[in-house]
């Protein structure tokens, strides 16, 4: 390592930098240390750190009894929203250590030590900075609060995290073997949380791009494994696979007003995601500004600029994107003509300039890309000589893309906050309106990037690559928190996405070259040491995140009540506590609401099927005693149920450590059936 090589001259600003990397190092082992106490400290909880760890632990018990999770929807089961991988690898870990939350939880936790390994290797392979790696590991690791510490528990989210940056691993290897493993690992996770599909697209972008030798493996892989597996999966569980994992997510709604969807947006993005790290951010922005010039991988024996346009395929692909540019550009005027200059209000309505220049904006890029390009292809000079005279080099161009988005974005946010009633009064007529003068020049945008890298095919994209992950990880998180329930937890790929860039980033600053200068050393030990008082800041107490024993004997006393009662218990938000009594679990509220369109949707035509099921058994008084967390089956309950008291005694037992605070509440019993002894001292 280059840094460590300028330490061991003994001057006083490599000492400095020596004790600023024993800072560094002290705040990385520091969160390392507090997330294993807090993982070894609770994977052997018999019950659940989160609510619904239940409905994990079900479908892991079912698979173990040789059922299907996936089935029409009935009172005595519905499935979670989540593909199958995590529940099958959970309940083979589970045939090894016995069935409880221990396996669940072993898998969560291998995941996210696989995260921190992948994204110290991506990190290392790319920046070739192994503390960038460290530190990029250490800053994920310290989101372990902000993520609503949930890297260990019985969900799916670490290990289709792990699965996607496994994936990209071998996509950057880019040779036939990593392509097919990279593509069916790919096709993995999102056969384990089916939000990886977005970010899947951004690898699939990635994989068009030149120079790639082995895209169409990868590609043609990942998307052969997961159509074949989706239509398996359908075939074995007669179509019920595709209602789940697709039908009843795409029932939810985000926020359909737009100015509070542009207000949550900030809030989402600035408060919850960016601000609690935001050093990272800057130092994450910083290795978007600087690569590649200062990438090792960028050097002048990897790049070399050729005249690729007299490729037979590159002037077909050149001319395809000279077409659809022109004829974007003349529907653009031919929408402009059409229109009258009365027939629109909003923001852009009525004022005729700013029309005309967003509407004529794409058809001048389409000229400038057109002339370019019959240049291009007939005079080497224009590829070598004046394209760069005009560009710089080609390396700005992406740049100038980039800048370009970040611009109308910003443009955009700035009109949201000072004229927020625009976006009140805009109807589904005024955004067809309004469309087209966005999507036009975004498009263009598009097509001038991918026109670039044709031109100049031999340049490397290891750096895109990692934008686009970041971007794709972060968009997953923004639509995570969007969705209706959305908790701290869809987080996690927002945050492992920062991290990388924060440890490329990191890395391009620590790797100076070996007389560096005392400016530079100056500035490195600076990063360093505000990157330590981020990590820093973000420790917290460990004690609230481990059960007590308080809490694992006041579980063990409800299940062997449970277990005692003569009749059948129902118990709507723990269904895993009757199954761990040994009595049938029946469907939990969370997958009811998916049904009864709790979730921002309508309600989907089977919950009157499942309602009167659960009415019919309900009326019939099947069950001997019902314990709820909140009167939600109140009103339905007939004049033989009678509310006989609370669980716990104690107020502060059986909480669950994170996600929802809810607890076993409230106890009903048939007035005349058998007494079940349900509380808890």
């Amino acid at each position: 390592m280059t840094l460590i090589s300028n330490i061991r001259n003994k001057e006083s600003k490599n000492l400095l930098m020596l004790a600023a990397l024993v800072i560094a190092a002290g705040a990385v082992t520091a969160h390392f240390s507090r997330f294993l106490f807090i993982a070894f400290s609770r994977v052997a909880f018999p019950f659940t750190l989160e609510w619904m760890e239940g409905g994990s632990f079900i479908q892991v018990s079912r698979i173990l009894s040789g059922q299907t999770l996936y089935v029409r929807p009935s009172f005595e089961f519905i499935p979670q929203i989540y593909p199958p991988v995590y529940f099958y690898l959970s309940a083979l870990m589970s045939k090894i250590l016995g069935n409880s939350f221990f396996p669940l939880r072993v898998v969560s936790i291998i995941s996210t030590l696989g995260i921190l390994i992948l994204i110290f290797v991506l990190v290392y392979n790319q920046s070739g900075s192994k503390w960038g790696g460290i530190l990029a590991s250490g800053l994920y690791c310290a989101t372990y609060g902000l993520s609503g510490h949930w890297f260990d528990v019985a969900r799916v989210d670490s290990l289709a995290l792990a699965l996607l940056l496994f994936s990209a691993y071998f996509l950057l290897k880019d040779n036939t073997s990593s392509s097919i493993f990279g593509g069916i690992i790919l096709a993995l996770s999102c056969f384990t949380k089916q939000t990886m599909l977005i970010v899947a697209g951004v690898f699939l972008i990635y994989c068009v791009l030149p120079p790639r030798k082995n895209s169409l493996i990868f590609i043609g892989t990942a998307v052969l494994g997961f159509l074949s597996g989706t239509l398996v999966l359908d075939w074995l569980h007669d179509g019920w696979y595709s209602y789940y994992i697709f039908h009843l997510p795409g029932r939810h709604r985000v926020i359909p007003n737009i100015n509070k969807l542009f207000v949550s947006t900030n809030t989402i993005l600035f408060d919850e995601i960016i601000m609690p790290v935001i050093f990272a951010v800057i130092i994450g922005l910083v290795y978007l500004i600087m690569f590649p010039s200062n990438n090792a991988l960028f050097n002048e024996s990897n790049i070399s600029i050729k005249n690729t346009i007299s490729k037979t395929w590159s002037r077909m692909a050149i001319w395809m994107l000279v077409s659809v540019t022109g004829l974007l550009a003349i529907g653009s005027l031919w929408f402009l003509v059409i229109l009258p200059s009365d027939a629109e209000s909003g923001i852009v309505g009525g004022y005729t300039l700013a029309r005309l220049l967003l509407m004529t904006g794409p058809v001048l890029i389409g000229i400038l890309v057109f002339f370019l390009a019959i240049k291009m292809s007939r005079d080497v000079t224009w590829t070598d000589s004046i394209a760069n005279y005009i560009f710089g080099d080609i390396l700005t161009v992406p740049r100038i893309l980039t800048g370009c988005t970040l611009l109308a974005g910003s443009f955009l946010t700035f009109i949201i906050f000072i004229r927020p009633e625009f976006f009140d009064s805009l109807s589904t007529a005024h955004l067809q309106r309004l469309l087209p003068y966005l999507a036009g020049p975004l498009i263009v945008l598009i097509i001038m990037g991918i026109t670039w890298r044709i031109l100049w095919s031999t340049i490397r994209l290891e750096p895109y690559f990692f934008l686009l992950l970041g971007t794709g990880l972060i968009a997953i998180s923004w639509l995570g928190r969007l969705n209706p329930g959305g908790y701290y937890n869809v987080f996690i790929p927002a945050y492992a996405g920062i991290a990388i860039l924060f440890g490329l980033g990191l890395g391009t600053i620590l790797e100076s070259p070996t007389n560096a200068s005392l400016f530079r050393n100056i500035m490195s030990t600076i990063v360093l040491l505000l990157s330590s008082a981020q990590l820093f800041i973000l420790l917290s107490p460990t004690s609230s995140q481990i059960p007590t024993q308080a809490d694992k004997d006041s579980g063990q006393k409800l299940v062997s009540q449970i277990q005692a009662c003569s009749g059948e218990v129902y118990i709507p938000f723990h269904t895993y506590l009757a199954e761990l009594a040994g009595k049938a679990g029946y469907a939990g509220v969370v997958e009811m609401a998916e049904l009864r369109g709790s979730f921002g949707g309508k309600a989907d035509p089977l919950w009157d099927d499942v309602l009167s099921q659960i009415q019919f058994r309900l009326d019939a008084n099947k069950f001997t005693a019902i314990i709820q967390d909140n009167n939600i089956f109140r009103d339905s309950l007939s004049q033989a149920y009678v509310e006989t008291g609370r669980v716990f005694e104690n107020e502060f037992v059986f909480w669950p450590v994170t996600g929802r605070k809810t607890r076993p509440e409230l106890v009903y019993e048939l007035i005349n059936g058998d007494s079940c002894s349900l509380t808890v001292e």
